[in-house]
């Protein structure tokens, strides 16, 4: 069996265009990590026709589709780069636009880090366990890993994500709805009164995130599932400050 440290060597090794084959690839689902339902298309429904109709798709949108439109957006613009730079001739004869081998050496380690950075967006490298507190309490732990500008791996995150299991997941859940989401509705505390939502529901919370207000039960969330959406929250935040908010290409 391979350790960390082999992988980490071999993904070194993987040229630019065997990298980024890989990241055209890749994908990831939504799956149960933010059970949240458009409040507009749930009137009358009760729990199970409203997690029935989320398993199938029926909604006309889900809370991570923003989220997920960039993140493939992003990957597929790389991709198509790095696609142009393999088949693209360079000019050597003109001195303004020529360069040295040392210098196409770096164009091409520098690819080759955003490529796997944005890799491990999609595919995050992380270690889940269980830590103690003092009083005995037991937390979900994660230290997720990232890539230094030399391509080394490294632990960038290590923190918690609330009570271990389905204690932890409401105020896990809300933490992270107001660190990466634009949330202008706080907890609904008189859920009966909302005659235009579901009925037989008691909300967890209810938030509208970019104008449309979504109905969140955490419990139905999957703990594991959620804290991989977490990570890539906290990755693609680690990449766009990187690249796409300094005006790098």
């Amino acid at each position: 069996m391979k350790n960390k440290d082999s992988d980490n060597k071999e993904l070194k090794n993987k040229n630019l265009k065997m990298l980024t084959e890989d990241l055209a690839t890749l994908d990831f689902i939504n799956g149960k990590s933010f059970m949240a339902f458009p409040a507009d298309e749930i009137e009358g429904m009760t729990l199970p026709q409203m997690i029935s109709a989320y398993e199938s798709g029926k909604f006309s949108a889900n809370i991570l589709d923003g989220f997920r439109k960039k993140v493939f957006a992003e990957r597929d613009r790389l991709v198509q780069d790095v696609l142009n730079f393999y088949t693209s001739k360079l000019e050597f004869k003109d001195a303004e636009s020529s360069m040295s081998p040392e210098e196409i050496f770096q164009v091409i380690e520098e690819k080759k880090i955003r490529v796997r950075r944005l890799t491990m967006v999609l595919k995050p490298d992380c270690y889940q366990t269980i830590t103690k507190k003092a009083n005995g309490d037991e937390y979900d732990l994660v230290k997720l890993n990232w890539i230094d500008d030399d391509g080394n791996k490294f632990i960038k995150v290590s923190k918690t994500f609330g009570l271990k299991g389905k204690l932890g997941l409401e105020f896990s859940m809300k933490k992270v709805l107001k660190d990466y989401f634009m949330t202008e509705a706080e907890q609904v505390t008189d859920w009966k009164q909302l005659q235009k939502f579901a009925r037989a529901v008691r909300a967890d919370h209810v938030a509208s995130i970019d104008g449309k207000t979504w109905v969140f039960e955490f419990k139905l969330s999957d703990k594991n599932e959620f804290i991989k959406t977490a990570l890539r929250f906290e990755l693609w935040d680690n990449y766009y400050q990187t690249y796409l908010n300094t005006g790098k290409n």
